[in-house]
């Protein structure tokens, strides 16, 4: 039964060391990853741009009365 490992032995060197930077560093990028979902909602839901071929004002008001279609 030598060949056998106890499982307390595996236990300290699996366990990580949790300290005042890891833990700093978690909550960090748990924030990080925060703001930006909230920032790529907030974009998503403002109103959306026309695209490239949609009708644009015009410079000018219009000033015909009537027009003639051929």
């Amino acid at each position: 039964m030598s060949g056998m490992m106890s499982g307390s032995g595996n236990a300290d060197r699996d366990r990580r060391e949790v300290n005042r930077r890891s833990v700093l560093y978690g909550l960090g990028a748990s924030l990080g990853s925060v703001a930006l979902t909230a920032l790529l909602a907030d974009e998503q839901q403002q109103k959306p741009e026309p695209g490239p071929l949609a009708p644009k004002q015009g410079h000018f008001p219009a000033q015909a009365k009537h027009c003639i279609f051929l």
